[in-house]
């Protein structure tokens, strides 16, 4: 980014924290996106933004217009079908991380794949250790054992890569608000 977009960018972050305190560190992503309207962001800047948020203990919510068409690709709930006074904070959850919702660019798996970022799965992550006792987590979606020996290793290394950094995000976390 020029020096001018950064310094831009900075400061729409600082103004982000300032609008989200007023309302107990959570903001709806159409809030960023909104802010950050002017700015034709990248996929990684906007993941840099909800790490930033993460690190600063904000919370994000992706909410949806009615007149909006869903995306397919997204499984959305009806407001009315949850409601969320009903919710009991107070059980204890369980979380199981399966790889194959991350874009191929960060794990391969034996299964289709979605798109999601790294940034992302650790951001909503990050939102349930805060707000939640975990019970455990495991971590599943392995490559594909009956391809070729090169190209095992190869997706084989990436997963071990993507393990350790989540294993290491995660013992991070769980030691700050958990453990």
């Amino acid at each position: 980014m020029e020096e001018n977009l950064m310094e831009k960018f900075q400061e729409k972050l600082k103004e982000l924290l300032v609008i989200a305190k007023k309302k107990k560190n959570v903001l709806e992503y159409s809030e960023i996106t909104d802010l950050f309207s002017d700015m034709n962001l990248t996929a990684e800047q906007m993941d840099s933004i909800l790490e930033y948020l993460e690190k600063n203990n904000i919370d994000t919510l992706r909410t949806t217009d009615d007149d909006e068409e869903p995306d397919p690709e997204e499984a959305v709930l009806d407001e009315e079908d949850i409601d969320v006074e009903k919710i009991d904070l107070s059980v204890p959850v369980y979380i199981s991380i399966d790889k194959d919702v991350l874009d191929e660019s960060i794990s391969e798996t034996n299964w289709s794949q979605g798109h999601m970022k790294l940034g992302t799965l650790e951001h909503m992550l990050g939102i349930i250790i805060r707000n939640q006792k975990v019970l455990g987590i495991d971590i599943c979606g392995e490559c594909d054992t009956n391809m070729p020996l090169p190209e095992y290793m190869e997706d084989e290394e990436k997963n071990g890569e993507l393990n350790k950094e989540l294993y290491n995000f995660l013992l991070k976390r769980l030691k700050k608000y958990s453990l």
